[in-house]
């Protein structure tokens, strides 16, 4: 991603002011590492097909364009955004992080947590007794196996690595079951390689 530009999914952005935090790792401190930006709602562009009451259909995507430049450094790095034609293979091991709860019902973590999700291929996934057909190829689906993401973690990254070692965002969090950590429900991402298009068309225009 540039500089000035980050992504993340529909549901975290209303017409509110809002706060981008880089750098953060334990939110209950100041650790010296942030970089703080405020954020006007012009500068949030949401997927004009997103629609809230229906996650399924997916186009779960945002940008939010950042004030001025991030400082690159020892904790804030760009990340890789997939090609169009990438493939990411069932059972390969993804990583999600986020501060989301801790536990069914639990409180949000305070320190950022790291949830090993292995990638799930559509045909799996979409075993009835899976997600079914509430799931077409335009969404990934990573977990599924007692760890996944949970509440609050939606916006949040699935990073994972090609054969030479590079990371990759190829999905972000969008939903999942409203009892976290459930057997054959993986959380389900946004699949990032669909929409360079829509954000090369957002990035060149603003």
């Amino acid at each position: 991603m540039e500089l000035m530009q980050l992504r993340t999914a529909g549901p975290g952005c209303y017409e509110h002011t809002y706060r981008i935090v880089l750098g953060e790792h334990d939110r209950s401190v100041e650790e010296g590492t942030e970089q703080y930006f405020p954020i006007n709602n012009k500068d949030i562009f949401v997927h004009p097909n997103w629609n809230e009451f229906c996650l399924t259909c997916g186009y779960d995507i945002a940008l939010i364009k950042l004030p001025q430049a991030a400082e690159l450094n020892d904790v804030v790095q760009l990340g890789c955004l997939p090609a169009r034609e990438r493939l990411v293979y069932g059972g390969q091991e993804c990583y999600g992080p986020g501060w989301g709860l801790l536990y069914n019902n639990g409180p949000q973590a305070l320190i950022l947590q790291q949830a090993m999700l292995p990638f799930v291929d559509h045909a799996q996934c979409s075993q009835p007794d899976w997600w079914g057909k509430t799931v077409d190829e335009s969404l990934i689906c990573a977990g599924g196996y007692g760890q996944d993401s949970c509440s609050s973690d939606s916006g949040g990254p699935l990073n994972c690595q090609d054969a030479s070692g590079r990371w990759y965002i190829d999905g972000i969090v969008s939903f999942g079951t409203a009892i976290c950590n459930t057997l054959k429900k993986p959380t389900i991402f946004t699949r990032v390689s669909l929409f360079h298009d829509w954000m090369d068309e957002i990035i060149t225009n603003n």
